[in-house]
């Protein structure tokens, strides 16, 4: 057969064709699209490293990419999106050295609003998720898959595709509510237990700002100063694999002590107890993290939920259980789209279990 040659535009649609994205009209380098792709590398490569799967949709896209818009940190954000609602699942493996491993999330759904379910997880090889009757049917919304489906018929219908029910409460996971205080002071005691080991100096250290404002997340890390003595949520590097987690004890400058997250659960992934112990931090030095409500101008019946920092994997589901992701607005590191109507049990998780302040309006605090 002879060789056809086609354009790269071309190329791009067969591309979204092939993931059954040829009915949107979307970019080959837009989060639908990228998440997509991140679904089916790990349907074939799976269990993989963080790094395997970012690095085999980098290698796939690279020619259709003309304006660099596919980075290896914007496709890590959307791992760690796929990995927060429950497509994929993160363990981490002890075996001489620490390493994240992928595994598939298994097909499943959850219920959202009344007629409206959320769907999870990857089939390998690259099968449908579900069958022809609901594919049509299925939205995709950034890395969201969402259907409408009657109520009455909707487990039937969703058992015969093959997916099993997640229970709301069973998904969410929530932690207890606790003080930011007795949170801390948990996390003291297990830096205070491993006091008599000691930690010295360790290179390439980076820590979060306690000091920095609240609402610029990617401002407030930098490298210790000879002035810090407190505790600080930080990463170190490793020599294989993504930087670590930790909590760290120092005293002018210099890491008394370390210990990497996670610190009880060891299937918690290490950055959902560091961003929530952060909160902590914040919290008890009385400034807390910000979270941002202002009206819909798009849609009057809704709210537009702004935050300026990473949250805990179940903190992320809370929102996007009834939620919307958006483009995020000026400033912010994620928006989202609320009904009036969720807005109470929203910010009742961010200000009771992350101790975080709701703003209202323009107001930024």
């Amino acid at each position: 057969m002879k060789p056809v040659v086609i354009s790269k535009d071309q190329a791009a649609l067969d591309a979204l064709a092939a993931m059954g994205l040829g009915d949107i009209t979307i970019d080959i380098t837009s989060e639908e699209a990228v998440c997509v792709a991140l679904r089916r590398a790990a349907s074939f490569l799976c269990p993989a490293t963080p790094r395997v799967l970012v690095d085999a949709v980098l290698d796939a896209a690279s020619l259709l990419d003309e304006d660099g818009a596919l980075t290896r940190d914007r496709l890590m954000e959307c791992l760690d999106l796929l990995l927060g609602v429950g497509d994929l699942i993160e363990l981490r493996t002890d075996e001489g050295r620490s390493r994240r491993l992928i595994f598939l999330g298994p097909p499943s759904f959850v219920r959202r609003d009344p007629g409206r379910y959320l769907l999870l997880g990857v089939r390998p090889f690259a099968a449908a998720l579900v069958d022809d009757t609901l594919a049509p049917l299925v939205r995709y919304d950034r890395h969201l898959r969402t259907v409408s489906w009657p109520d009455e018929t909707a487990v039937e219908e969703f058992a015969t595709a093959g997916l099993r029910e997640i229970a709301r409460n069973q998904w969410l996971r929530l932690p207890k509510q606790v003080s930011a205080g007795a949170h801390l002071a948990e996390a003291r005691g297990r830096l205070d237990a491993e006091m008599a080991s000691g930690s010295g100096q360790v290179s390439g250290l980076q820590v979060i700002d306690t000091t920095a404002r609240v609402d610029y997340y990617r401002g407030r890390w930098r490298a210790l100063q000879a002035t810090d003595t407190g505790y600080f949520v930080g990463r170190r590097p490793q020599e294989y694999g993504a930087d670590l987690w930790c909590l760290v004890s120092v005293s002018y400058g210099r890491t008394i002590v370390l210990v990497d997250f996670p610190l009880s659960d060891p299937i918690t992934p290490a950055h959902d107890e560091a961003w929530r112990l952060q909160t902590a931090l914040d919290a008890e030095r009385g400034v807390p993290q910000v979270a941002r409500l202002r009206p819909d101008e798009a849609d009057a019946g809704a709210v537009v939920l702004d935050l300026f920092a990473p949250v805990p994997t179940w903190a992320q589901r809370a929102i996007e259980l009834s939620g919307e992701p958006l483009p995020r607005s000026k400033r912010a590191l994620f928006s989202f789209r609320l009904p009036a109507a969720s807005i109470p049990g929203v910010t009742a998780v961010l200000a009771d279990l992350l101790w975080m302040k709701i703003l209202e309006g323009g107001d930024r605090g």
